[in-house]
């Protein structure tokens, strides 16, 4: 083969991963030939993105069980992977990352525990990177996909398209070589519908390696009913994803409301525990059993049931299908997290009046927390709950406080791939050594970043995932080259 398509390291991939990858790549004055191929006009296009522009880099809380996955790992294997994964040292993660942003240049700022660029600009981080990748002579080469990689000679062939910018029609195909091969291709979320797993396939067909369904992570979430009326509403709330099998997780933060359901920070963590819940009941699988336990807290259970009758009732009072699922996961909102039992009985006993109907009285309570428009539909769906309820006070105070505590939204989907900040699934955790990344079927490749069936929450968990996974993989092949 021509020495010019010769490489010691082929990257594939210039995100997150692959750039923090080839900006660690310091051979001290080794002649070796690095290259990074990218199937993107530029490099890190999704990272210079990120964080709504300002690039949430770390977060102060770093913890393995901010993280998800679709590999079925039992406990004890869970256990082991951290620990070889954070090579026994799980409390020295985020230092290791923050030392080397420092040593990028980069000075963090924190807000909340979640630690930004202190220019609070993600195409800045890039640049950044870039610039150190140039430094260490890496090459890059733009708007190539690859099609195709076999084993040979004791490395690896690759088949890469390239796109000619001049000419849409206009691609040429060119073959490759290096010793050392890492993938960090990225998932596919921000992707449509079409677009292609090039090398999840390529790893499943040419090297047995087993990769889960990509899934959307961190993507909003699709509730019935949707309220049109509230779309565009932000309010501060408890939330409480409620699944079978009593599971609830719960996260305190602003939910915005949608046309589809709900979106914001605190919905878009939930759907990972949501996709993933999903994922294994087999719900995706419909020849395979699911579970139906529905082992709620009995108080929620029993308020749930007489939910799910209102509802029912409501779709066959408008002509529509009154099936109702075996399978039901609900988002339970608090609206009164945040104030003090007693100031809500002060307050509805300043405002209760008995010449006012009920419907007066509950807005004028509500509307003293509460934005208007989300106080009128709030106090509408308590009136029509009540053929279904048994009365506990006279005044309606204490069930509609319990209400306001647990506003249910029926929890039916989430958005596409192409909506998802993340994406969950890829090549199953089993598949690689935890300590350097290698792939344990093919020698000397490894995988790194969104790829691995490992997914974080909002926060910056993501990132960190992206420059550990490269600092790991860096640190294996700088010894060997």
């Amino acid at each position: 083969m021509d020495k010019l398509n010769n490489y010691d390291l082929i990257i594939v991939g210039a995100g997150a991963c692959g750039l923090a990858l080839a900006a660690s790549l310091n051979l001290n004055g080794k002649n070796k030939r690095v290259l990074l191929l990218e199937s993107e006009e530029i490099p890190g296009c999704k990272l210079a993105k990120t964080g709504n522009g300002r690039c949430n880099l770390a977060n102060a809380t770093w913890d393995s069980s901010y993280y998800h996955s679709l590999s079925c790992l039992t406990a004890e294997e869970k256990e082991r992977f951290w620990q070889e994964f954070t090579h026994g040292r799980k409390e020295t993660v985020l230092p290791q990352i923050l030392k080397f942003w420092r040593e990028h240049g980069v000075i963090l700022t924190e807000k909340d525990k979640w630690l930004y660029p202190r220019h609070l600009s993600a195409k800045q981080i890039r640049d950044n990177l870039w610039q150190q990748v140039a430094a260490n002579k890496v090459e890059l080469q733009c708007n190539s996909r690859v099609t195709e990689i076999t084993e040979k000679a004791g490395g690896y062939v690759l088949t890469t398209v390239i796109a000619d910018n001049t000419n849409d029609d206009a691609e040429r195909e060119k073959t490759i070589y290096t010793r050392y091969l890492v993938l960090a291709g990225g998932g596919l979320s921000q992707c449509d519908a079409n677009a292609p797993a090039g090398l999840y396939r390529i790893l499943q067909q040419n090297f047995q390696v087993a990769c889960h369904e990509i899934l959307p992570g961190l993507v909003q979430l699709q509730c019935k009913p949707n309220y049109l009326r509230l779309t565009g509403l932000k309010v501060a709330a408890a939330c409480t994803l409620i699944l079978p099998d009593n599971v609830q997780i719960s996260k305190i933060g602003e939910v915005l409301f949608t046309k589809y359901g709900v979106s914001g920070i605190v919905s878009l963590i939930l759907s990972n525990y949501f996709v993933k819940w999903r994922y294994d009941h087999n719900l995706l699988s419909p020849n395979k059993k699911a579970s139906h336990t529905n082992c709620y807290d009995e108080n929620i259970r029993q308020y749930l049931n007489i939910w799910e009758k209102k509802f029912i009732a409501s779709n066959k009072a408008a002509g529509k299908n009154t099936a109702s699922a075996k399978e039901k996961a609900y988002l339970l909102l608090d609206f009164c997290y945040d104030i003090a039992a007693a100031d809500l009985s002060s307050l509805w006993q300043k405002i209760y009046s008995p010449q006012k109907s009920e419907a007066e009285n509950l807005l004028t309570f509500t509307v003293g927390f509460l934005p208007t428009k989300l106080a009128t539909v709030l106090v509408e769906q308590w009136l029509e709950l009540q053929p279904f309820i048994t009365k506990t006070t006279p005044d309606d105070y204490t069930d509609y406080l319990y209400f306001l505590r647990h506003w249910p939204l029926k929890l039916t989907g989430t958005l596409s791939l192409q909506e998802a900040q993340v994406s969950l699934g890829g090549v199953d955790l089993h598949e690689i050594d935890p300590r350097t990344l290698a792939l344990k079927k093919a020698k000397n490749c490894y995988v790194g970043g969104e790829m691995l069936d490992l997914v974080g929450d909002c926060g910056g968990y993501n990132l960190m995932t992206a420059v550990w996974t490269a600092m790991k993989i860096a640190q294996d092949v700088i010894h060997k080259l």
